[in-house]
């Protein structure tokens, strides 16, 4: 129980530390920034556990101990990562409903529900946010991926080749 404590809230002090990060200023390159912080915490929090007095009874004991503490957190940040680029823009359907809980007992109108929409790109949203963490690079109007994108199509076509899954999206 002691090694899923130290797990948990070393994810959760990593997840509070982004949420400061962000309430300051939401850095330019977020996908970056937050695997620095979700992934420096690991490495910081496991030093300060088994160096400050308060924490030292809380210390992993031993490499198993260590290594469970390291995967958990890994996982959760690398689910967290993946959570957040869905999240970074608003669905059509969240946006549906923040617009009509805005009117409060006033409602909307289907026009003004389908005005609202119009204007909403998810595709090109989330074309700007691949050029924008490096992903992909824009050439004379071409879209190519970049040494950072081809990594994560290969991680993506690793990730199906072992689960059997098929090409899509």
């Amino acid at each position: 129980m002691k090694i899923a404590c130290v797990a948990a809230g070393l994810f959760s002090f990593a997840f509070f530390l982004h949420w400061i990060v962000w309430r300051i200023k939401i850095p330019s390159r977020q996908t970056a920034a937050l695997l620095l912080i979700l992934l420096g915490v690991l490495p910081v929090g496991l030093v300060a556990i088994g160096v400050l007095p308060r924490l030292q009874s809380f210390a992993p004991v031993g490499f198993w101990e260590y290594l469970h503490v390291s995967i958990f957190h890994v996982a959760m940040s690398l689910a967290y990562v993946v959570a957040y680029s869905a999240l970074e823009q608003r669905s059509p359907s969240m946006t549906v409903l923040v617009f009509v809980a805005a009117s409060r007992r006033q409602g909307r109108t289907r026009e003004e529900l389908v005005d609202l929409l119009k204007g909403m790109l998810p595709v090109e949203a989330r074309l700007d946010a691949m050029l924008r963490d490096g992903m992909l690079a824009d050439v004379n109007d071409i879209y190519q991926l970049t040494a950072k994108g081809r990594l994560w199509d290969y991680c993506f076509a690793a990730w199906r080749r072992l689960t059997k899954l098929s090409k899509g999206g």
